[in-house]
């Protein structure tokens, strides 16, 4: 179902969008560009498996479901309202707060958490700051809508409505660098390796119709091959500085949960090579869309940086516990050094479409 996002979640207090995050200074070398290995399915494809409620659903071999059975289970937002992605500005009306989207401008997807999350995350069980605060009722009904429902056919969904936002024509040319970017799963997950196939097919049509770039994080990255998901810039979200270097091996780079940051600039974490950077969301008030680091993953792969974000929200005490069970807790105290980095800002390459 396609939603205007001020109708989907309240959101965040207007703040002014600060310096970009090249003011962290980091290096200049290894600039990268997103993989070509797009996924071949078409949009006729897609389309008949969305629909039918007999067949088998893309070549995945689950059957299609109808769609009053899947409905709201995924929803597609082609305008956000959420700060951290994108500009917005925000007041009071008595009791209610009101949105108000600012350009450039992104659009996002959210999934049902209980059938396309994998079970190795450990905040699906508590800790996910989607199901929780303004966003709680919203998240439950998505779940609800999946109950009985495979991850890859709610994936299929999302990808049918993907393929039909603005009518199925041209992207809006108002996003940061052009066409409007997308976030993929803002909640949710790619669910399989088969998921993450029907998602690249619909990145690439997206950007075939002049759309910007496809961003997103997936915890499946342990089981879903990289090439798997084509065209889509994704992160590996891990727990451990360990799991920064396996994901590596797998073609990943890496954004970690930490419960805070022990510096505003790169750091180093025991465990991991990587230069550590923390959201400029978090430190600096830029925006993803203007930012662009997370939609410029393979660039982040190459030059062997990792993200971290900090616990917060209404969820902050159980991520920190999760961590500290994990082993991966990193605090703001205790010998953390700051990682040696230059003053020359990082300007990921661009991907030509």
């Amino acid at each position: 179902m396609l939603h205007d996002e001020s109708k989907l979640k309240p959101g965040a207090e207007r703040f002014s969008v600060l310096k970009n995050w090249a003011t962290l200074g980091a290096p200049t070398r290894g600039r990268g560009a997103c993989a070509n290995r797009l996924a071949s399915s078409s949009a006729s494809e897609l389309s008949a498996c969305a629909e039918a409620a007999t067949t088998e659903s893309h070549g995945t071999g689950v059957p299609a479901t109808p769609h009053a059975a899947r409905r709201d289970s995924t929803v597609v937002v082609p305008k956000a309202y959420n700060a951290k992605l994108s500009p917005v500005r925000a007041w009071r009306e008595g009791e209610k707060r009101r949105l108000h989207a600012l350009p450039p401008f992104v659009a996002a997807t959210y999934a049902s958490i209980a059938a396309t999350c994998s079970d190795a995350c450990p905040f699906k069980a508590g800790g996910c700051f989607v199901p929780a605060g303004t966003t709680k009722r919203r998240a439950a009904t998505r779940d609800e809508a999946a109950r009985g429902l495979s991850a890859e056919q709610v994936i299929a969904e999302e990808v049918r409505l993907l393929d039909a936002a603005f009518r199925g024509g041209r992207v809006p040319q108002d996003g940061g660098r052009g066409g409007r970017d997308l976030r993929l799963h803002v909640g949710g997950d790619v669910g399989s390796e088969a998921g993450a196939r029907l998602l690249a097919g619909a990145a690439e049509r997206w950007v075939q119709r002049d759309g910007g770039r496809v961003w997103t994080f997936t915890n499946a990255w342990r089981d879903v091959p990289k090439d798997a998901l084509g065209h889509i810039s994704v992160l590996a979200s891990v727990e451990r500085p360990e799991d920064i270097e396996l994901a590596r091996t797998r073609g990943y780079a890496a954004a970690i949960v930490v419960e805070a940051f022990p510096s505003s600039k790169a750091f180093s974490l025991p465990g991991t090579s990587a230069m550590v950077v923390p959201c400029p969301a978090e430190t600096k008030g830029t925006t993803c869309i203007q930012c662009r680091l997370y939609l410029n993953a393979d660039a982040l792969l190459d030059c062997n940086v990792a993200i971290a974000f900090a616990a917060h929200s209404a969820t902050k005490k159980q991520v920190i516990e999760k961590l500290v069970q994990l082993g991966g807790r990193v605090t703001n105290r205790g010998a953390r050094r700051p990682h040696p980095f230059t003053e020359n800002a990082f300007e990921p390459a661009e991907v030509s479409s």
